[in-house]
């Protein structure tokens, strides 16, 4: 591993860190669980590189067969929903009768993308909320005869929060 390498990119990166995983006999996960990395790929970045090619943008470093080595053949580039679906099990989980793993981390992952999704837009919608309500209050006390104490009792909002939106 004494090869120079500016470390700029995502495969060298992941190169470095499968590396590091598989050498800690205290990791669990890998080093302990004896997992290697193969002679190739622990000698030479290069020969990793030319094996995998560059990270692309949202993926990481997946062993297909988890139990499997560090090797050309058992490595690819996966996104993080790829990578959940290709874990091996830590403990019993608790699914309905007769729906297979495969179909219930299908299930859960839909139900995590629809809840952010919901999540995206609430967030959204409330800062768009807010927005309109601040151009609102700067109209209303543009106007004039209308003091900060009043269109915060409008408002529901504490007089120097509306002196905060007003000069702003």
């Amino acid at each position: 591993m004494a090869q120079q390498y500016d470390g700029s990119d995502g495969a060298h990166k992941s190169w470095v860190a499968m590396l590091t995983r598989t050498r800690d006999m205290e990791n669990k996960d890998y080093g302990g669980r004896d997992i290697k990395v193969c002679d190739r790929w622990r000698d030479s970045f290069a020969a990793f590189l030319a094996d995998l090619g560059e990270r692309p943008a949202g993926m990481s470093l997946d062993r297909i067969d988890n139990a499997g080595n560090y090797e050309p053949g058992n490595c690819q580039w996966a996104t993080k929903r790829q990578q959940s679906l290709n874990r091996r099990p830590t403990g019993p989980r608790s699914r309905p009768a007769g729906v297979a793993r495969e179909e219930a981390d299908d299930l859960v992952a839909e139900a995590s993308r629809a809840f952010e999704d919901c999540k995206r837009r609430c967030e959204s919608e409330v800062a768009a909320a807010q927005v309109r309500r601040d151009d609102v209050i700067r109209r209303v006390y543009g106007q004039g005869g209308r003091s900060y104490r009043a269109i915060g009792q409008a408002t529901g909002l504490a007089y120097q929060r509306v002196h905060q939106i007003v000069n702003s």
